[in-house]
């Protein structure tokens, strides 16, 4: 049984989106394309990917309407907590926002 996407709304108009198995499995192969990512503050190569998917808005005037976002995973540093965010459309989770 697939369970549904869950989805939460900020009060930024941002929101996060829970991964599937899918695309957890898509991180993690792209990880391990990589061999070792290293932190750059610690230089640790023990990660913590988060199973969310957030969309960072673009920061646009405000009279503008549209609506644009920078989807991305968050990855923590399990040694000093150092935050590294993924691309979710360069890692082919996520289509890109035509505009």
């Amino acid at each position: 049984m697939k369970m549904p996407e869950q989805e939460t709304h900020f009060s930024n108009g941002a929101r996060a989106i829970q991964m599937t198995d899918v695309q957890r499995k898509t991180v993690c192969a792209w990880l391990d394309d990589r061999k070792e990512v290293h932190c750059c503050c610690c230089q640790s190569t023990d990660w913590s990917i988060h199973e969310i998917i957030f969309e960072l808005p673009q920061h646009r005037p405000p009279a503008l309407i549209t609506r644009q976002v920078f989807p991305v995973i968050p990855m923590s540093c399990s040694r000093c907590g150092h935050v590294l965010l993924l691309s979710a459309v360069a890692l082919g989770i996520v289509r890109p926002n035509p505009g």
